[in-house]
């Protein structure tokens, strides 16, 4: 009888050890995946505001080449496109936008992507002028991914990330920018 128990006993610490292994997995796939989500999130905010500085650079419009981010259905910009920063119109619904990790190690969105390489994870950028234009902008980035079949929105407003960016040459004093 003692024989008995002690295995019952030794089974349950060892199945308990076991279950909180594996919950553990779990935890930091999750939180691996809040991470880059962030991060290509944040990734957005910095092609952006990077278009901006380069067009103050070459003298143009600071919002040129951005027309397509100002769409309803936002833009994809791809920093891995030959070392220049491309801007393409987002499909009409972010279920059709596809990332891809690619050998080099950035992320990249494309339509072209292999199976090998494609990732779990969207990104598309909307701007807004902020009152009449004048001075200022607001850009969402919004990212998801998929995990265990269901799609996660990360931040607030369904995924959205929220960032003012204004035109430092011709600011107005009006808009808040941050």
């Amino acid at each position: 009888m003692e024989t008995l128990v002690t295995i019952v006993v030794i089974s349950v610490g060892v199945l308990g050890s076991i279950n909180l292994i594996n919950n553990s997995f779990g935890l930091a796939t999750i939180a691996k995946n809040k991470l880059i989500a962030a991060d290509l999130a944040q990734e957005g905010f910095e092609l952006v505001r990077n278009i901006r500085d380069v067009n103050y650079l070459n003298n143009n419009n600071w919002l040129q080449g951005l027309d397509s981010c100002l769409t309803s259905s936002g833009c994809l910009i791809d920093p891995v496109s030959g070392g220049q920063v491309v801007t393409v119109p987002a499909p009409s619904s972010i279920d059709d936008v596809k990332m891809c990790y690619g050998t080099n190690g950035y992320y990249s969105t494309t339509t072209n992507c292999g199976a090998s390489q494609a990732v779990n994870f969207q990104r598309v950028i909307k701007i807004s002028l902020i009152g009449a234009g004048d001075g200022g902008i607001k850009i969402i980035s919004r990212v998801r991914w998929q995990e265990k079949g269901i799609w996660k929105d990360f931040g607030t407003d369904g995924g959205n990330f929220e960032y003012h960016l204004c035109d430092w040459k011709n600011p107005n004093p009006s808009i808040s920018c941050y």
